[in-house]
């Protein structure tokens, strides 16, 4: 097996990687084919965008077209970033 059939995470220990099957491939092309982003890696100006609508207090859904991501997407990065921690630490975040 190729190391093409390995769906991987930047932030995930190579042990966790877990073999793709058909079904797997099959299911991200369908993805895809409805939404282009979809499973690609986020840069950092779109990390950067996502920040700033954030804390302007842009809905997801609003945030999800400017940045041709899916709402689920956007509320993963989210969570992933941390930003909710951040904005309820610091209420000088909007």
């Amino acid at each position: 097996m190729n190391s093409s059939n390995y769906l991987c995470n930047r932030n995930r220990n190579p042990k966790q990687f877990k073999a793709m099957d058909q079904e797997d491939f099959d299911a991200i092309k369908k993805i895809k084919k409805e939404n282009k982003q979809a499973f690609n890696p986020w840069s950092r100006k779109d990390d950067d965008e996502l920040i700033n609508l954030f804390f302007d207090g842009v809905p997801v859904g609003e945030m999800s077209i400017k940045l041709k991501r899916t709402k689920g997407a956007i509320r993963a990065r989210i969570r992933k970033m941390e930003l909710i921690h951040i904005k309820k630490k610091d209420p000088s975040k909007k």
